[in-house]
């Protein structure tokens, strides 16, 4: 699904490559600070209603009029952050149309940004616009800071709550996402996205939790998330999926679980798989559910409507070749772990089922 763990495409071209533009030293450009000058009310008011639409056409990426609302903000407030922010990013944006990258441009956006955060260092509109570029340059740890040194000066920065917990969660830090991602729902509650994200993010920590009780809490709190997440997007598969998901970790750690809650994960699956028929995640999460109940027909029947969506589907191949072999019907299970040695597995797996095979007397088994 993820994670980028390396400079950004964008930074590895800017090192490899030379540029169509006179490059500047961004260090040189942000210490070439603008002298102090009396500035008017109105000027200041001015200044500060266009460094707004300035930012507002970076977020349409309207290189040009971000540029030109920039400067005419910068005429009449020189020393204003924000509008050297949005110059900044106006030019990171021009220096990104061609490949590779403008260096020329990409210097002077980066000197401008450097000079924004010299001139006001505590406006955290200006640590937001200088993390968009530190991110962009495939620099995530001080971006990262960046965002935490504006979300210190406004912690309710929503902009900068929502970017920091995505940089967090893309850099695998999921712990850490969680933190924000409450941090913003208590905020904006309706906020889809941050909800769906919550849920991955409790989810994969549930995981990762050395102590069964700790799991089985980490799963309750995903599967909790993930009920939420459908509330606000009834119509999403995701949402189903994820709880089921959950629900399904939790009953395989929790003694003692009772057919209702294998009942309830199968109805989540099935309802995914409404939403969306070729999912070959539900029909398997389903067959996985018939088969705690006991309901092997019904688990092979899922299995193979998973195969059906997706004929490389790892889980399916594998619960229903090991159905099979239990069952006693080898002659069924062999084709079917004779296809799973073709796909990526884990050297445990794979030297199971090449013994399988051997013992089968089958071909595929010495490979």
């Amino acid at each position: 699904m993820r994670k980028l763990t390396g400079p950004s495409a964008t930074v590895l071209l800017l090192t490899l490559t030379g540029c169509s533009s006179p490059s500047a030293d961004p260090a040189a450009l942000a210490a070439d600070l603008p002298p102090a000058r009396a500035v008017s009310p109105q000027e200041q008011a001015e200044s500060a209603a266009l460094a707004a639409e300035a930012m507002a056409a970076v977020d349409a990426e309207d290189a040009e009029a971000a540029e030109s609302l920039a400067e005419r903000a910068l005429q009449r407030a020189p020393r204003s952050g924000r509008a050297r922010a949005a110059l900044g990013l106006a030019l990171m944006l021009r220096a990104r149309r061609s490949d590779p990258p403008d260096l020329g441009l990409w210097h002077r956006a980066e000197g401008e940004l450097r000079r924004a955060v010299a001139l006001d260092p505590r406006d955290p509109e200006v640590g937001v616009a200088y993390a968009r570029f530190l991110e962009a340059e495939g620099h995530w740890s001080a971006a990262i800071q960046e965002l935490e040194r504006a979300l210190a000066a406004q912690p309710e920065h929503r902009v900068a709550l929502r970017r920091l917990a995505r940089l967090r969660y893309d850099a695998g830090d999921e712990r850490a996402a969680s933190a924000v991602l409450v941090r913003l729902l208590a905020l904006e509650p309706g906020d889809a996205e941050a909800s769906y994200r919550l849920a991955q993010c409790r989810l994969t920590v549930a995981g990762t939790q050395p102590r069964e009780e700790d799991q089985i809490a980490g799963f309750t709190a995903a599967a909790a998330a993930f009920a939420a997440y459908q509330r606000l997007a009834p119509a999403d598969a995701d949402g189903y999926l994820g709880e089921a998901h959950a629900r399904l970790q939790r009953a395989a750690l929790r003694a003692g679980t009772g057919r209702e809650e294998y009942e309830a994960v199968r109805r989540l699956y099935r309802l995914a798989a409404e939403l969306r028929p070729g999912a070959a995640e539900a029909w398997f999460g389903a067959g996985l559910a018939a088969e705690r109940l006991g309901q092997i027909d019904d688990a092979h029947a899922a299995w193979r409507e998973a195969l059906q969506r997706d004929p490389m589907h790892v889980g399916a191949i594998l619960a229903l070749a090991g159905s099979l072999q239990e069952a006693g019907r080898r002659d069924a299970a062999l084709p079917l772990w004779q296809r799973a040695l073709g796909m990526d597995l884990d050297g445990g797996e794979r030297r199971r089922i090449q013994a399988l095979l051997r013992a089968a007397g089958a071909q595929g088994g010495d490979r």
